[in-house]
Order: C-alpha cells, then structure tokens, then sequence
C-alpha cells in the first residue's frame, strides 16, 4: 500500500489518520486535499454555515452570521452571530 493524500474535509498531522475539521466554536471546512493540520482548516465563510467540515449552506433569515458560523440560525450573541438589529431585516445570508 502506498500513502494516500489527505481527503477533502480534513487534516492529516504525521503519524495519524485523517481528522475532520471541526470545532465546538467555530465553524470549520477543509476546501483542499493534504491538509496537515487543524490551522489549515478555515474558518466558514461569512454569511455561511458549515458542518462537519464542509460549507453547508446559506444562514437562515434573521441572523447575521459573521466568519465562523456553525448552524444555520445561530444564537444571537455567540462568537460567530448577532441579532439583526431593531428597525432592519436581515436576509438569508446577512453578515455582521
């Protein structure tokens, strides 16, 4: 047998098998193949939410996702959301 490239979705440090990028705060996507570890992983883009290492889809209406977004209408006032503010509408896929 002979190595495999790290799949998409995830990071490979030396010596390991192939890790998800994830993490409990932080929405994470691993966009490339080899990656080496979890800091090659990005940040979900803003707007976005991603899951189990993949961008996943468009935030819901109502939220503003910043970078980093892990469900689609995340609570307002967590690392990565706020609330749309009073007097606006927030489509889906607003950001702060």
């Amino acid at each position: 047998a002979f190595p495999e490239i790290c799949p998409l979705r995830h990071y490979c440090p030396e010596g390991q098998g192939a890790i998800e990028c994830s993490d409990p705060v932080v929405g994470l996507y691993g966009n490339y193949t080899g990656l080496t570890n979890k800091s090659s992983c990005a940040p979900c883009p803003p707007g976005h939410y991603c899951v189990a290492g993949r961008v996943a889809g468009i935030c819901a209406a109502g939220a503003l996702c910043s970078s980093g977004a892990r469900e689609p209408n995340p609570n307002p006032g967590t690392v990565t959301a706020g609330p749309c503010p009073p007097g606006h509408y927030c489509p889906e896929g607003s950001v702060s």
